[in-house]
Parts: structure tokens; sequence; C-alpha cells
């Protein structure tokens, strides 16, 4: 038997080897880097591009106006027509999305989504639904931001339907957990049963478009629909589903550094740019998201522009602006002087302890009150006990109040920005009812200035899958 010489390997051997490797490695990482920067810059010239009249950039930070478009002007063969449409049957642009990147050099990013259903003032037109400006050209949005909530818009984003598809395909898929089956008839979302998926770009887009999802009752075997409030229902599931797709294409290319270059052949070239929009602007972008981490929202906070139901307009079931909430949240977008990325904190200088609350189950859902009390026990709360809502179950969450204790129940409402403040002064004094509707898919838990420190890290959607939610989760996987 033809012995096998063993070598021994000196120290100084040992290191010389470690030195090179990691020579090697450093050199790799460099030559990577080196090639994705030329690779940007070159994609970056033929990136399509409008002219639009911007706010100049701050020193301290910019605001990106980051749109969805439903266009199908890129639609060009059958295979397109077929899946999208084409602009015979479906003209013009609206804003699928509509959401407000705001940088700051000096502290976290802030991610505001503003509900496409929000009435506003549109410059030279009229009081209308936001969406409807971008129908007119991105200018309009870009002035209808900048006029009627007095934010400033420094740089323009656009994707449509098949560059999103594009991007989860080139990071590979994005998981997303259900409870049970889902489906939406205009967004083409089938999901046959309950699970984890791994969802392809042309599914993932049928995810986040998904404004009609039906899912199926585990109890009563019948389908129901999913949200209270379809736009801002669909508003979470995309910004869950922005957290989750940043932290699939980190990890993916730090798991292959060779995978940034088709990432960025991929991506870049199928964006829609301001004029102005240059390689650092899309360094910017990176480093807002290369720090997500879906059940730890410090590094990118993100929020919806808080709404309220009201009247229609022009027969149409349209939302406004809530106050205090909205006004405290567009000061943000507005200050690059650091320390404003917590806009939910600003509503209260009362803590949590000061607030008496009782939980009131009209969800439907059993057990909820109760979980959900603990939670907000966990929180700092007072809790006041558990029911069932008298009037049954109601579709959208409720805080109750009676008379002056409107700061109160301001707090409660921002670990449920969709809930609606109503004035009952049957309530108990010094006690807040919360009656939980059946879009209610659990707590945030904001960073507030007068909160007691909460017991898990602070967030603005739900980490994980909730119980006795049908509601699915991306990344819950």
């Amino acid at each position: 038997m033809r012995k096998v010489r063993r070598h021994r390997v000196s120290g100084a051997g040992f290191g010389r080897r470690y030195a090179l490797a990691l020579g090697v490695t450093i050199a790799l990482v460099v030559v990577v880097i080196l090639g994705v920067e030329v690779l940007i810059s070159q994609k970056l010239a033929s990136v399509p591009r409008v002219n639009l009249s911007l706010a100049p950039v701050p020193s301290g930070g910019a605001n990106y106006l980051l749109v969805g478009s439903d266009t199908r002007s890129f639609v060009s063969n059958s295979s397109q027509q077929a899946q999208f449409g084409s602009t015979a049957n479906t003209q013009g642009q609206r804003s699928d999305t509509i959401m407000v990147l705001h940088t700051e050099s000096s502290g976290p990013s802030l991610l505001v989504s503003i509900p496409r259903d929000l009435w506003v003032n549109v410059p030279g037109q009229g009081m209308n639904k936001i969406n409807a400006a971008y129908d007119t050209s991105p200018q309009k949005l870009v002035d209808t931001i900048s006029a009627d909530l007095n934010v400033p818009i420094n740089h323009f984003v656009s994707v449509d339907f098949a560059t999103f598809q594009k991007i989860v395909d080139a990071v590979g898929s994005v998981p997303v957990y259900f409870p049970t089956a889902a489906r939406d008839s205009f967004s083409d979302l089938n999901i046959p049963a309950g699970g984890c998926y791994q969802l392809n770009g042309a599914q993932a887009l049928e995810f986040v478009r998904s404004r009609d999802m039906q899912v199926l009752d585990p109890t009563t075997h019948q389908w129901k629909y999913l949200d209270a409030v379809p736009d801002i229902g669909r508003i979470g599931r995309q910004q869950q589903f922005v957290r989750e797709i940043a932290k699939v294409a980190l990890d993916s290319v730090l798991s292959d550094p060779f995978k940034a270059t088709t990432l960025v052949n991929n991506v870049t070239s199928e964006l829609t740019l301001d004029a102005g929009f240059s390689r650092g602007d899309l360094f910017t972008l990176v480093d807002a998201f290369r720090a997500v981490n879906p059940s730890d929202p410090t590094q990118l906070q993100t929020e919806t522009l808080p709404w309220q139901n009201g009247p229609t307009q022009q027969g149409q079931d349209v939302l406004y602006l809530r106050q205090p909430g909205a006004d405290q949240v567009l000061a943000a977008l507005r200050d690059f002087g650091g320390g404003s990325a917590s806009p939910s904190g600003a509503t209260s200088a009362i803590p949590t302890s000061s607030v008496r609350v009782r939980v009131l189950n009209g969800s439907g859902v059993n057990g909820a009150a109760a979980s959900t009390l603990t939670a907000l026990e966990k929180a700092g709360f007072v809790g006041a006990g558990t029911g069932n809502n008298p009037q049954g179950q109601i579709p959208t969450s409720q805080i109750r109040y009676p008379s002056g204790n409107a700061a109160a129940a301001t707090l409660l409402s921002n670990y449920d920005p969709g809930s609606h403040l109503v004035v009952d002064d049957s309530v108990a004094p010094g006690t807040v009812d919360f009656v939980l509707g059946r879009a209610f898919t659990g707590l945030t838990t904001p960073t507030t200035a007068g909160a007691s420190a909460p017991t898990t890290p602070p967030s603005t959607t739900p980490v994980g899958p909730q119980p006795g939610s049908l509601a699915p989760v991306p990344g819950a996987c």
C-alpha cells in the first residue's frame, strides 16, 4: 500500500498562504466593484429620462419620488399583450404605487406611501384623486405633492410592470407566506393553498398589485375579501415586499459578488429617471435599502401617510388626510436636519403607562382581543379588559374615546394607523376602547417619544404571521 506522505505546515507557511488567499479575495472584490461602477455608468447613460422641474437638492439628503406605473406603453408583442393588456384597452398611465423615499446623511431613511385614492387639489385641474395627477404627467404628480402636501421632490424614479418583473427575476424569487388560499381575479393572483411560496417576477407583480384579494376562510370554507380598504391593504403588502426584496437582493450579492453585475445589467436600464439623476443618487438609493431587515426596520422606516374615510366625491370612494398624524409625517419629509425619521413618535407627549385600554373584538377572529391586549400591555399600556363589540363585526378598527381623552386615543392610533378615531362619551372616563375590525392584521410598534420601552424592536409592519390573521406575509417562511 502506498503511503501518503504528510506535510507539516509551519505557522509562517500558513500565514503566507492565508495572506495570499486574503489578497486574492480583496483583489476579486475590488475587480467586481470597479466593474459594477463602470457598468453602472454605462447603463445610466442609456436609461430613459424625463425632464422635470424639481426642487433643488438640499445638502443634508433628498426626497425621491418612487412611482409604480400601470402604463402599457411598453407592450410590443403578443405575449406581453396577453399578460398585461395593451394601450387599446388600458389607455394613459396611473400610479399603482406612490412612495416618497426620504434620505438623510445623518440618520435612517424614511419610506412614506401615499394612498392613491387620497383626495387632493391637482394644480390647474381642481380636486381629484392623487393618482389622476400622474395620468396627466409625471410633472403634474410632482407639482401636486409639492403644492398640496408641501413636500419638495428632488428626484423621480418610475417602474412599470415589465421592469418590476425583471427586478424580481434578477434576484431570483421572493418568499411570501400565505396562511390560506388566496386569489384576485383582477391581478390574476392565484394561490391554491396555504404555505410558503417563492414568487417569481410575474407572481410577485400579481401579489403587489392586488387590491381585491380574497382569502379562503378555513373555518367557514368561504371566500372573503381580505381588505376593508383595498388601497391601504395593498400599501401594507407593498411595504413589506419592498423590505423583503431588498434583503433578498443583498443576500444574493453577498453570496455571489458577480451577481451584482447581473442585477445592474437587468435592472438599471429598465428604470425611468429624472434628467438630473446621477450615479451618486443611485448609490444613495442602494444605501437606503442595503441594511434592510424585514423584522427590524430601524435602518429603513416605513410609514403610510395617515388617512381617514369621508364623504364620496363624484361617485367615488376617496380618502382624506387624518390629522394631526399626517402633518407630522409630512413635516418629517421636509426636514433634512437629522432626527426627523420617526414621525410616529411626534404625536404624543404622554406615556403609554397613563393610558387604559379595553379591547373589543369586532374582527370575527376568535381570541384576537385577548392577544391584542397582551401585546398592548407589553408596550406599556394598562389593560382594562376585553369583550366582544356590541355592534358586532366592523370592517375597519375604531378607537373610541370620551371627550377630553384625545391624546390617549392619538397615542394608541400609532399602534394601528389604519384605525378610525371616534368620539364616544359612553366610553368609561379615562379609558379608550380599541375595537378590532375585520381588516386588523396586527399591531405596529412605532418609536414614540412618550411610550414606555417596548419589548420588541420598533416596527411599522407586523413581524411574521399574526395569530388568527389570514393576511399573507412576505419573508415569513
